[in-house]
């Protein structure tokens, strides 16, 4: 379509709109190849005007504007310097411009509806007298636009869900739009590339599989939004808010959701899942992307938890630093807010959010996952007592602006299990006891878990040791398959017990390990056991203070598969005279208190796939943790 130097001497491949003292000339003052730029010129006197404009051949209405901008003198306060335009016949459709009052870059994109959406796209000043990057994309396509801005390289917006117009882009101009709106900008390297737009999207595919994780309880919803519909919902939308299906982003298949709200008096876009009566112990799975912020101060949802109608729970994505945050309802309704990343949640992409609550007044069981990996998890939150009777996503209030996709959203529940009455284990070894757990609650909240890929970690009731149920961990060859359940020891033990009974049955390759306990002190493991898949044996690992893990052989016989088996391990870590003692089936297979570790703590203790691949299937029962002070 175009590519323009401006070393030709001359604007002749533009329509140049110079009125008043506003002028539009090639200069050789500042340049970013070669020797020549342009540079539009327009002050505030009355009548002043500088614009180029470049006609888009008819039927090719999918462009894309490319070129080096400097603006080197702004605009009067409250406007701004315009980069690049897009129209639609006469009408303004998208645009990128530098705000004036807080230097920013921002994009703005006119609805089928007549209404103008304004987002910020950086959070620092764009410099000014120096050149940047500007990269834009349209291809106009109703409620499915797409749009894409890249500054310096660097893409800071990108939806494929626009709510924008309808039709072929015409004309693509830079400079100012309006009289007296001051600025001097320069120009060099334009590029502006055109095609026909593309086919529409394909339907929705209703043959697709419905997602599934490995949370327990019973599937109360399991939506990737194929059927087309939000029939699984309960759907409230008021103002100009919208919620839809939509055929323009999915994980799998070829569709997902998108709620849509302004910042217009009534605006609001939920879904809302009811929870059965009697299960109130409630997971909530889905991958979620948001693609328009709320305002400034505000906040994006992602999942709510309710009991009756009060939020108890939710995880969101703050608009001022872009961080996960959870919010939790204590008994006297005193909020308690968390910041669970240190870096922001990106804009335009797919996140894997999981969130776990079973309400228990001063010990409910929070667990919240981003991406696969546990960023909180405690069972002494102080909430409230009752069940979950519902799990919401999308905006709470009525002017919450944002624009959230969904997909593979999968809620499952539980009953509340009386805990009263289960006998924990108990065992002879010194200490007070970290965690007793025979998981006769039916729930793994006493523990961390860390689960991934397709990896399931439950509560079952068909192989157990004692009582009516225990744990299971299952993993494959998959990749990101990994279960694993650990718990923190208290600061300052100086010596710690893990007893519990295993019963192993599937193992992986030749090669692998099937692990029981792994001793941690902060992030590094430094002493653990496992049953060595090539032989069947008992070994030990120990890292050394260099670094490198020493092995030690502590059977000779292989340990059965689909029996259980009893598995108990001290560490006293103490650097070069740390305590290491080993018991299998009773008997004492490892004892030496010369052990060189590079450890002097324990701080965590953890049972299951610590890596990817590890493929195996555990069940745990009866565990016991001890630690002396």
């Amino acid at each position: 379509m175009l590519a323009d130097n401006f070393e030709s001497g001359t604007l002749s491949q533009w329509k140049v709109w110079a009125a008043g003292t506003g002028t539009a000339a090639v200069v050789t003052n500042a340049h970013v190849t070669g020797a020549c730029s342009a540079r539009l010129h327009e002050d505030a006197l009355a009548g002043s005007l500088s614009n180029l404009t470049k006609a888009i051949p008819a039927g090719l209405g999918d462009v894309y504007a490319d070129g080096y901008f400097d603006v080197a003198t702004a605009g009067v306060t409250g406007a701004a310097n315009s980069y690049l335009r897009f129209y639609i016949g006469t009408t303004r459709v998208a645009s990128v411009y530098r705000n004036v009052n807080d230097g920013n870059l921002y994009l703005e994109t006119l609805s089928s509806a007549g209404a103008w959406t304004r987002t910020r796209l950086t959070s620092t000043a764009v410099s000014m007298w120096r050149w940047h990057h500007i990269q834009m994309h349209v291809l106009p396509n109703g409620a499915a636009t797409t749009v894409q801005v890249w500054l310096d390289g660097t893409s800071v917006y990108s939806n494929s869900h626009v709510n924008g117009r309808t039709g072929n882009i015409s004309s693509v101009s830079t400079g100012n739009e309006f009289t007296i709106q001051r600025g001097d900008l320069y120009l060099d390297n334009l590029i502006i590339k055109a095609q026909a737009l593309v086919a529409p999207a394909p339907a929705c595919l209703p043959a697709t599989a419905q997602p599934t994780n490995g949370f327990p309880g019973t599937t109360v919803v399991a939506d990737n939004f194929e059927s087309g519909v939000l029939s699984n919902w309960a759907v409230n939308t008021g103002g100009d808010g919208t919620a839809a299906v939509v055929n323009t982003a999915a994980v799998t298949g070829a569709c997902s959701t998108h709620l849509h709200a302004s910042t217009a008096a009534g605006t609001i876009a939920t879904l809302t899942k009811t929870i059965p009566a009697g299960l109130g112990d409630v997971y909530a799975d889905g991958y979620l992307d948001v693609a328009g912020l709320s305002t400034q101060g505000g906040a994006n949802s992602y999942f709510r938890f309710y009991s009756g109608t009060t939020r108890v729970a939710a995880i969101y994505r703050n608009v001022a630093d872009g961080s996960l945050w959870l919010e939790t309802l204590s008994p006297t309704n005193v909020w308690t807010r968390t910041k669970l990343t240190g870096t922001p949640v990106s804009l335009w992409r797919w996140h894997h959010l999981q969130m776990h609550v079973l309400p228990n007044g001063a010990a409910t069981t929070v667990q919240v996952w981003l991406d696969g990996t546990s960023v909180f998890s405690s069972s002494t939150v102080n909430g409230r007592i009752g069940d979950i009777t519902s799990v919401a996503t999308g905006n709470e209030f009525a002017g919450q602006q944002g624009d959230l996709y969904l997909d593979n959203v999968i809620i499952k529940a539980q009953p509340v299990a009386n805990c009263a009455a289960a006998v924990l284990p108990t065992n002879s070894f010194p200490g007070t006891t970290v965690v007793a757990d025979g998981f006769e609650c039916g729930n793994l909240n006493k523990w961390t878990l860390q689960l991934g890929g397709d990896a399931t970690a439950t509560v079952q009731q068909t192989t157990v040791h004692t009582g009516l149920s225990a744990a299971s961990l299952v993993t494959t060859t998959n990749n990101l398959s990994r279960a694993n359940l650990s718990h923190a020891i208290p600061a300052a033990s100086t010596d710690v017990y893990a007893d519990g009974w295993f019963n192993i049955t599937a193992i992986g390759p030749v090669g692998n390990d099937v692990p029981y306990f792994r001793f941690w002190t902060g992030s590094t493991r430094f002493a653990d056991i496992y049953r060595y898949n090539s032989t069947g044996q008992l070994w030990l690992r120990v890292l050394s203070p260099a670094g490198t893990d020493i092995y030690a052989q502590l059977t000779t016989s292989s340990i059965s598969l689909s029996a259980w088996h009893h598995v108990q391990m001290r560490v006293a870590a103490a650097g070069p005279t740390t305590t290491i003692q080993v018991w299998l089936d009773g008997v004492q297979v490892y004892n030496s208190a010369a052990v060189n570790t590079s450890a002097t703590s324990t701080t965590s203790v953890m049972m299951g796939s610590e890596h990817y691949p590890q493929p195996a299937s555990i069940n745990i029962d009866d565990v016991i943790i001890k630690a002396v002070p």
